[in-house]
């Protein structure tokens, strides 16, 4: 049986085409669940990509450990990375997916607005040490704020 885990995070201002968040398998493999991407603030437009980086992210990690949605499970190994920094992971962020697996505009969205991928079990996995970053391919001017919530199973 699967064990659930989640994490939710929320990204400083971004201005610029850069790592929105990552998510971060530990040491071993983690199957994405839910990836949820919205606006803490109102977005006159964002284009969200959601892909493998074409060159993972490097250094040691800074960001929300997974929680266990059942108390009794063991501790989470899966870290979701706030990001347009190199801080979240200490030597050099993650590139943009050369190929991206889900794509969505927020167009003219106010605060709250977003959008929620889903996987069934085994439909998208994260190998062990593997990265799955979620990409600001386009903003529209001005500074947005995201909140970023995953679900995994380990």
């Amino acid at each position: 049986m699967s064990h659930l885990y989640e994490a939710a995070v929320q990204t400083p201002s971004i201005t610029a085409v850069i790592p929105v968040a990552t998510v971060v398998a530990g040491a071993q493999r983690a199957e994405v669940r839910e990836l949820c991407v919205s606006t803490a603030v109102t977005a006159s437009l964002a284009t969200i990509l959601v892909g493998r980086p074409a060159v993972a992210g490097a250094g040691a990690l800074t960001g929300a450990l997974v929680q266990a949605t059942d108390s009794a499970d063991a501790a989470g190994l899966t870290t979701l990375v706030a990001g347009p920094t190199n801080s979240g992971f200490g030597t050099s962020a993650p590139t943009a997916p050369a190929v991206a697996m889900r794509q969505f505009v927020l167009n003219g969205t106010a605060a709250g607005g977003g959008v929620v991928f889903a996987w069934e079990p085994g439909e998208l996995v994260i190998p062990a040490s593997g990265q799955l970053v979620v990409w600001l391919l386009l903003s529209g001017g001005g500074a947005i704020t995201f909140d970023v919530f995953a679900k995994v199973a380990e």
